[in-house]
């Protein structure tokens, strides 16, 4: 997951779509990928994903 607006309101609509057709929600295992942390949009995001779903992968500083 790019971490951008878009990205959370797919990921609702996706978890969204598997609760209303009875599917394993525990199967979508979603990650942050290409953040920048410069971007204050990114860090933004960031915090809102974290508070919606707080199993996401700690951050790898490369």
């Amino acid at each position: 997951m790019i971490p951008t607006t878009l990205s959370i309101l797919t990921y609702g609509k996706l978890k969204a779509f598997f609760t209303a057709n009875n599917l394993n929600v525990n199967k979508l295992h979603p990650f942050l990928s290409m953040v920048e942390p410069r971007k204050q949009m990114h860090r933004e995001s960031i915090r809102e994903i974290m508070q919606i779903r707080r199993t996401f992968c700690e951050p790898i500083s490369l």
